[in-house]
Formats: structure tokens, sequence, C-alpha cells
């Protein structure tokens, strides 16, 4: 089982802590951080770079990613929403090669996520109780070869 929150505490800037339940017994504890340095516009990405396990309880991890909004913007209570954005990315340890995904919101209020994180298919969504509190869920696929 893996639990995981996330913080943004300033603009462009999110830390996390993910706690993973082993089988076997014991936990792995792992913080995060995010640095977005570029904001998305339109026809502009936004990039950002982050770590996963800053402390390598398991095995620390240093990514970069793109993001792409595309589609009309909605102008909602929560603030404007694109239809859907695109992600790609490139990572080692953890993540080791290039990842992606596709995120589409299908109301102001939900968000749903498909991505590849480079060994796994994953399906998540993302629910909005206001401009300023999400949570989310999602599930891994592993399809062995």
């Amino acid at each position: 089982d893996i639990y995981t929150g996330n913080l943004g505490v300033a603009d462009g800037v999110e830390v996390g802590l993910a706690v993973i339940r082993r089988d076997s017994g014991g936990d792995d504890i792992f913080i995060n951080g995010k640095y977005r340095f570029q904001s998305g516009s339109e026809g502009r990405p936004a990039f950002a770079v982050g770590a996963i396990d800053m402390v390598s309880e398991v095995e620390s991890t240093v990514y970069f990613t793109a993001t792409q909004s595309f589609g009309q913007v909605y102008e909602t209570a929560f603030g404007p929403l694109h239809a859907g954005e695109l992600h790609v990315g490139f990572g080692g340890g953890q993540l080791d090669g290039p990842f992606g995904g596709l995120s589409a919101n299908v109301s102001p209020a939900l968000k749903l996520m498909f991505e590849y994180d480079t060994e796994d298919f994953n399906l998540g969504a993302r629910f909005r109780a206001g401009k300023q509190f999400r949570m989310g869920f999602g599930v891994s696929y592993n399809y062995p070869y």
C-alpha cells in the first residue's frame, strides 16, 4: 500500500511525503519535492524539476518534466481550467528513463489521469473541493512481459 500527501508551500513549490507499507513488514518513508521554474501559457509548456525519496530511504530519484495544456479554457468557480494536459519527462533512479501521461478535466471538480512511469501504466483521478484543496487516488497495472 502507498499513502501520499503533497502540499504547495509557495508558488511553484511543492513538498510531499509518501509512506510505502511493505507486505514483508515495515514502512519506507519518502520525502519528495518539486519546483516549477516556468509556468505554462498558451503555446508554451510549463517546466519543472523534482526529487523523489530525497533522503534515500530506497533510491533517490531526480526528474525533469514538461507539461503542455491544450483545448479550450473554461472559467469555473475553481479558477480557469484547460480541457487537457500532456506531460513528458525524463528521470533517473526509480524512474530510470522517459515517462509521460495525459490528463483531462471532465468537470470543474474532476480530473482523470493516465500515465506511464517507465515501468507501469497508471490511472488516477483528482477531485477539487475548492481553489486550494485537491485530493486524488490512483491504481497501477503491472503487465508481465
